[in-house]
């Protein structure tokens, strides 16, 4: 609602139960469950306009991977960095958590942003 009622709409919310053994074409990094959302929605997308928001690797190299814009949400960044680096991977921005992003979204200063957002993760 908090999302929303600043103009986010939210779409849907996308979850693989498939366990990594099973190789499925939804678990991430892989990118079956993001092309199926945005397939889903049955509107023209620019893949460049549409973010995909994670807190870890296989979030940020699934958004690579369709050519998606990536915010990565880590209140440790200097914990992350070697990580992301060692991947060759560069979000498109780093936030210290949803909470951030969003204020950077609506380019307002985070105290400004909404204190609990809540979200489910692809």
């Amino acid at each position: 609602r908090l999302i929303e009622s600043e103009g986010g709409p939210i779409d849907g919310s996308y979850l693989c139960f498939h366990k990594s053994e099973d190789g499925c074409a939804c678990r991430k990094p892989r990118t079956g469950l993001l092309e199926e959302a945005i397939r889903r929605h049955g509107r023209p997308f620019n893949k460049g306009s549409i973010w995909m928001v994670g807190d870890g690797l296989i979030d940020i190299q699934a958004g690579h991977a369709l050519g998606l814009k990536t915010a990565f949400l880590a209140a440790h960044k200097s914990e992350a960095v070697q990580i992301l680096k060692d991947y060759h991977l560069q979000p498109t921005l780093w936030a210290e958590d949803l909470n951030h992003f969003a204020a950077i979204l609506a380019n307002k200063p985070a105290r400004q942003a909404p204190r609990r957002i809540s979200h489910a993760k692809l």
